[in-house]
């Protein structure tokens, strides 16, 4: 039996010898951007829900009623931007 193994090992040496090589560059890599990954780490984003009104130094939004116009032939509404 273990003059089975040995011969597979010599007939497949060069096969097993990339296939090492892979998985150690993999292991590498993966270890390398775990590492850049854990140096990086910020503040997760938090969302809250704001309330529902407009604050007072937004611009008017009352200008935006004359920039959008229905066409009498269809259902569509168009917006023009003055911008």
């Amino acid at each position: 039996m273990l003059a089975k193994i040995k011969e597979f090992v010599q007939c497949h040496l060069d096969d097993i010898i990339l296939l090492i090589g892979v998985i150690l560059i993999s292991l590498l890599s993966f270890a390398a951007g775990f590492i850049t990954a854990r140096q990086q780490e910020k503040a997760p984003i938090r969302v809250e829900r704001g309330g529902d009104e407009v604050p007072s130094s937004s611009p008017s939004l009352s200008h935006y009623k004359s920039l959008v116009y229905e066409e009498t032939n269809s259902n569509s509404y168009c917006f023009i931007s003055r911008w």
